[in-house]
């Protein structure tokens, strides 16, 4: 067995992880080394952790953000259990918020150390799929309706980063985006009808930069969480905003947050969904069915 393949993302933060790649080789030699593969288009992490796994590397470390982190996983996940390697992080992205809820360190330096030596604990994945066949993972969020629009807003945005990007883009969501969905809601077994302006599943506590969406979701205890709003006005959603930083918006009625196993979701329009910050659905893709499922424990994280 291979111990380290590094994945990283030059294009991740603006740009800025490129720039400070030679700095991260170094970190990375002064620990023992590692083999690194650059990504040159999107998607392209998948075919890369997938091979570094056939060749028999221990763990794939994923030096970027959280689109990064979830085509290295999406990579992962195409290998069996038994051959599967473990997955490393170094956060260089705008959000770095599968990171942050996995407890990984921020600090470069300490993070490549232990992406290398670090000790091993098992996570739990989400598995989204459409009526089409289209099967996908994340490991941190699937957004849809307000959320997913805020993160076309987002990719809109060209001259803000981080945090301030994604508020911008909420914002710009709340003036353009906020059409009601009505859904055929089925959870661990349940039958619900209702309409809803926002729906995110999370298998962890923070999403764009700082929202904690679901805030008592964790990826290692077998579940994924969910927040549901249903329809209140623009100007109620911007009192919700400082609310949803905190993780404090449970307590308003339009706000429901649980947990479940197993969700089957049909609208009466097109869902816009994306995965850990990655767009899978756009509003034109009309996508109107799917089912989500949590794998408990099915991935190493090594921290």
């Amino acid at each position: 067995m291979k111990n380290s393949m590094f994945v990283i993302n030059p294009a991740a933060d603006r740009g800025h992880a490129g720039q400070n790649a030679p700095t991260l080789r170094a970190l990375a030699y002064d620990f023992g080394g590692a083999d690194w593969q650059v990504t040159e288009y999107p998607g392209h992490a998948v075919q890369l952790a997938r091979n570094a796994a056939r060749y028999g590397y221990e763990t794939i470390v994923a030096l970027g953000g959280d689109g990064l982190i979830h085509e290295v996983v999406n990579g992962l996940m195409s290998i069996p259990d038994r051959d599967r390697p473990a997955l490393g992080i170094v956060p260089l992205g705008s959000g770095n918020d599968m990171a942050f809820n996995s407890g990984v360190s921020m600090d470069s330096k300490v993070a490549i150390q232990r992406a290398m030596r670090g000790n091993l604990v098992s996570i739990d994945v989400g598995v989204i799929s459409d009526t089409s066949g289209r099967v996908r993972y994340f490991c941190n969020v699937a957004g849809m309706l307000f959320d997913a629009a805020s993160l076309i807003q987002s990719m809109r945005i060209t001259v803000l980063r981080g945090f301030s990007m994604y508020l911008a883009a909420i914002i710009r969501a709340i003036i353009e985006n906020y059409d009601a969905t009505h859904f055929m809601m089925t959870v661990d077994g349940d039958v619900s009808e209702l309409d809803l302006i926002m729906l995110t599943l999370g298998n962890g506590a923070r999403e764009g930069g700082g929202f904690a969406v679901t805030p008592d979701a964790k990826n290692n205890d077998g579940q994924l969480d969910y927040l549901m709003v249903t329809p209140i006005s623009r100007i109620m959603m911007l009192r919700l905003l400082p609310e949803v930083m905190r993780g404090t918006h449970a307590r308003f009625s339009c706000v429901s947050l649980g947990s479940f196993r197993s969700m089957r979701l049909k609208a009466d329009r097109a869902i816009p969904i994306h995965l850990d910050g990655e767009l899978w659905t756009n509003y034109k893709d009309n996508v109107r069915q799917v089912s989500i499922d949590v794998l408990p424990g099915v991935l190493s994280l090594r921290r």
